[in-house]
Order: C-alpha cells, then sequence, then structure tokens
C-alpha cells in the first residue's frame, strides 16, 4: 500500500510505501529532481504517520495554520491555503555523504483531495511479518 500525493500544475509527487525492517522508503518527484530515500520508523513512529494522513482526509472545511509530521531528518506538512488548495512541503536531510544534502519540494492539490489521501491512509499499514 502506497500514499501518493500528486500536484495539481506540476510533475511533482510524493510517494510514501513501507519496506521492510522498519523502514518508510519515500519517492519524491519534481520538475527538477526525483529522488528516493529510506526513513527509519517504529511501530509508533508509523501508526501516527498514518493517523497525519486519516486527520487530513477528515477535515471538511479549510483550517489556519499548519500541521506537520517530523521524524529523523524527514519531515512533511500541510498548509490550507485561501485559493481552496493545500501545500505540502516535504524536507529531507542526507546525512550519509560528507556533506549534508537537503532537499525540499512544494506539493499543491485541490483540498478535496485529502479525503481520497486519507482513505488510502487508512489501508496504510506495514507488510506483514507473520509466518503463517
Amino acid at each position: 500500500m502506497k500514499i501518493v500525493i500528486k500536484a495539481k500544475h506540476s510533475k511533482a509527487m510524493l510517494e510514501i510505501a513501507y519496506g521492510a525492517f522498519g523502514i518508510i522508503v519515500v519517492k519524491i518527484i519534481s520538475d527538477r529532481m526525483s529522488i528516493n530515500t529510506l526513513v527509519g520508523v517504529d511501530m509508533v513512529d508509523a501508526k501516527s504517520l498514518r493517523e497525519f494522513f486519516v486527520s487530513l482526509g477528515t477535515r471538511k472545511e479549510m483550517w489556519y495554520g499548519r500541521v506537520s509530521w517530523n521524524r529523523q531528518n524527514f519531515s512533511l506538512t500541510a498548509i490550507c491555503e485561501p485559493s481552496n488548495d493545500v501545500r505540502f512541503t516535504v524536507n529531507q536531510i542526507e546525512t550519509w555523504s560528507p556533506e549534508e544534502v537537503r532537499y525540499s519540494i512544494d506539493i499543491v492539490i485541490d483540498f478535496a483531495q485529502l479525503a481520497a489521501i486519507g482513505k488510502t491512509a487508512k489501508a496504510f499499514a506495514p507488510p506483514s511479518t507473520s509466518a503463517d
């Protein structure tokens, strides 16, 4: 199961999926870049990420301010704009190289898209680890 957020006026996209061993695979695409990055999470983090998207999906009215989800070097912020849009700002800091590398992208969607994202998020769960 993946959570996919596609911008309404550009090629920008965010895709979040579970990988193995408590890793979330994040794919960020824009007109200028495409990166895949890994974010380590425990079960509490994974549940809070799902709840972040489900909560956004249940909103019936626009809101003032921002809501965020942050873990390690990854952050995701949703801001409701007066134009009936929602701006997701994604920030990733890579520290695996000798230099710190920062990625940032804004993805603007229609407010109405939140319901579909929230519905998808309800099924967002790590792969089964049972051996049966």
